[in-house]
Order: C-alpha cells, then sequence, then structure tokens
C-alpha cells in the first residue's frame, strides 16, 4: 500500500474482515425458531369437500386426488388407488386446484368500463345509441373474463410445513478486495 493509496482502499479488507467475523458470530433475527402448525387444523377453513389436491411429503412422494375429509390430525384423499390418509408428519406441501369464476369477470368488467367510457362519449356524439353500444361491451368484456377465469386453472399452496430461515455469512477474498457474501433461505 502507498501514502498515496486512498484510505478507504486501505482500510476496506480489515473492516470487511471484522464484519464478516461480528456477522457470523451474531444470531440473526431470521434463524429464530419458527412456529410449527401442530397439524391439519386451519385447513378446514382453505379446502371444500371434493377438491383436487396434491400433496407432498418426503416419505410419500406426490399424492394426487379429490379431498374426502380433513381434520386436525389426518387428511382422507381418493386417488386413483383408493381412499389414503395422511398425517401432518408425512406432509411437505398440500396444493389444491379449484376453478375460479369471481376474479375473472370482475377484471372483464373493469377493462369493459375503461373500454367503454371512451367508446360511449364517442357514439354519443355522432348520434348513436350509446346505451346499448356500452352495456354489449361491458357483457363482452365480462364474458371474456369469466372465460379466462374459469379456463386458467392455477394450483394454490394451502398448506406449508414451516422451515426455520437460515442465514449463512461467507467471507470472499480476492486478488483485488474482498467481501461478504451472504445467503438467506426460508
Amino acid at each position: 500500500m502507498t501514502p498515496s493509496e486512498p484510505l478507504f482502499r486501505r482500510l476496506s479488507l480489515p473492516c470487511l474482515l471484522l464484519l464478516s467475523l461480528v456477522a457470523a458470530t451474531t444470531p440473526a433475527a431470521a434463524q429464530s425458531p419458527a412456529v410449527v402448525e401442530p397439524g391439519f387444523g386451519g385447513l378446514a377453513a382453505r379446502l371444500r369437500q371434493g377438491d383436487r389436491i396434491s400433496i407432498a411429503g418426503p416419505g410419500i412422494g406426490a399424492v394426487r386426488g379429490r379431498l374426502v375429509a380433513v381434520s386436525a390430525d389426518r387428511l382422507t384423499v381418493r386417488t386413483d388407488q383408493g381412499l389414503r390418509d395422511v398425517t401432518p408428519a408425512e406432509v411437505d406441501r398440500i396444493k389444491r386446484t379449484r376453478f375460479g369464476v369471481l376474479l375473472g369477470p370482475i377484471i372483464g368488467a373493469g377493462a369493459g368500463v375503461a373500454l367503454a367510457i371512451p367508446v360511449n362519449m364517442l357514439i354519443a356524439a355522432e348520434g348513436g345509441d350509446a346505451t346499448r353500444d356500452t352495456l354489449l361491451i361491458l357483457a363482452w368484456t365480462t364474458g371474456i373474463g369469466l372465460g379466462i377465469d374459469a379456463a386458467v386453472n392455477l394450483p394454490r399452496t394451502v398448506y406449508r410445513r414451516d422451515r426455520p430461515a437460515r442465514v449463512q455469512i461467507a467471507p470472499q477474498l480476492g486478488p483485488h478486495g474482498g467481501g461478504v457474501a451472504m445467503r438467506v433461505t426460508f
């Protein structure tokens, strides 16, 4: 290091090493233990009998079927092989697939209003039947929204076993300086 080298360059590596040491030895807030849901008690509000569900877990692999019953300690699913009971200890994630028909018409009607207002003003200025054409535009866009919402069937995760978040910090040294690498998984 030369005397003409900026002060921040001379102090950057020791400061980064000290910061890395302090961060690696100090417990982070993300490392606090997570509250684990004791069972399937909260699923009754998110699932209905007959819903298509997909269950994933380390011991059971992937199970797909229709929900028959849900209780705090057991989930009963009708699969191609018959009825299957699953416990919370076997499950990492549950996804529900249900066709929706509410949000699409609302979005379609909103888009129809945005389109119908200028069209209504243009038709009224030209002496046409603005009300009939405006209602026709609203009906079309609401129907298109309903059709898209019914056709798009995205699975929604309704249960995931909580895992504690992890923070990993490692110093990074190179020929032209150093740094700190931080990885957060949750």
